[in-house]
């Protein structure tokens, strides 16, 4: 992480941080980055920093360009997330967390959770604005799907209370994305499958597949 210092619009003095690598970017910051982000320079500022945007409108140009150009490696060097590997093991919180293979052995409330988490969001957004994309469904359930099957072992306590999911939650978004990203991607795979939506996901995503074919086609052109 490297450490600077803005002035807000009352003149005070901001220190904050930003990342070097996508290896300390959090999992609130890549959730950002992936669904909220609108290509403003000042917005990417915002998320990767938590400097309001409004304050880096009133920095001088070149402060803010030097301080984009520290950034570049955001797209110079990105990380395919969707390749990472599935440890056995993650850290949040300090804690080292064991990645349960087999979420039957978890609590059935843990379970109802995400099941319905995942069917809201197939509600929300699967033949619409994104798709069927499994890798967006990932990205926004990011955070929750890890908070809620790791819990217990986020907070230091042998079994799942609802109550303690903020807290979770909070650890989870403050752990670099390359470390939750691929345990979030397996779970998903793995609730997926238990609820038995998977051949919709795939025939949604065939038919999309097919209309972007289609796309510039003439009228009555084949192939």
């Amino acid at each position: 992480m490297q450490q600077l210092k803005v002035v807000d619009d009352d003149g005070q003095e901001i220190v904050y941080t930003f990342p070097e690598s996508w290896q300390e970017v959090t999992t609130k910051q890549y959730k950002q980055l992936r669904t909220e982000y609108t290509s403003d320079d000042t917005h990417f500022l915002e998320i990767m920093t938590g400097v309001p945007r409004s304050v880096w409108y009133n920095q001088p140009t070149k402060f803010v360009e030097d301080v984009m150009i520290h950034m570049s490696w955001v797209a110079e060097k990105q990380i395919e997330f969707d390749k990472l590997k599935v440890e056995d093991t993650v850290v949040i919180n300090e804690n080292t967390i064991p990645v349960p293979k087999d979420l039957g052995l978890l609590s059935f409330g843990q379970k109802m959770l995400v099941d319905t988490k995942v069917k809201e969001f197939i509600d929300q957004y699967i033949g619409k604005k994104h798709t069927g994309q499994k890798r967006y469904m990932v990205i926004t359930l990011i955070d929750y799907i890890v908070a809620v099957y790791l819990c217990p072992g986020i907070v230091g306590k042998e079994k799942f209370h609802a109550g303690d999911l903020e807290r979770a939650l909070l650890y989870v978004n403050n752990t670099p994305a390359y470390l939750i990203y691929p345990v979030a991607g397996f779970f998903l795979r793995k609730c997926i499958a238990s609820i038995g939506i998977g051949k919709t996901l795939k025939r949604l995503e065939r038919r999309e597949t097919e209309k972007k074919k289609n796309l510039g086609k003439r009228p009555g052109q084949k192939g």
